[in-house]
């Protein structure tokens, strides 16, 4: 992935992030209303993340984890991610494979009450590649 295409997923997960803010804080209804806009805007920032970490961490290490979960791993081994940033994005990439492939029944209120979490995550993984990407 070049750099140019880096800055542009930089730049689509603070996009993704911006309408994710709009949920924070509210009611479970009107959660449930919008569900589904949720969880794309939650697919998308953490494939996005997933595609950013593994881009660097092969330019870094010529690391090829076995799983999404296994990336943020490395990341945080190679000093790319910090090692709480890695085990939140850890989680989050569990919610992904949720999300995508619906292997469980999807929880709304556990989507619901993680998006707090994820803006706060996000925000982290966005600051700690805005200055890997300069």
């Amino acid at each position: 992935m070049s750099p140019e295409v880096t800055k542009r997923k930089i730049a689509n997960m603070i996009a993704y992030l911006e309408e994710l803010r709009a949920f924070a804080g509210v009611s479970f209804d009107d959660y449930v209303a919008h569900r589904r806009a949720v969880e794309r805007l939650l697919t998308l920032l953490i494939q996005s993340a997933i595609d950013i970490t593994s881009h660097l961490l092969a330019d870094r290490a010529e690391l090829r984890p076995d799983s999404y979960r296994d990336l943020f791993a490395a990341a945080a081994d190679t000093g790319l991610l910090d090692r709480p940033q890695a085990q939140s994005l850890q989680l989050a990439a569990g919610l992904r494979n949720l999300l995508i492939h619906e292997y469980e029944r999807i929880d709304d209120r556990q989507v619901w009450s993680f998006i707090p979490r994820a803006i706060k995550d996000f925000e982290a993984f966005l600051g700690a590649m805005k200055k890997v990407a300069e």
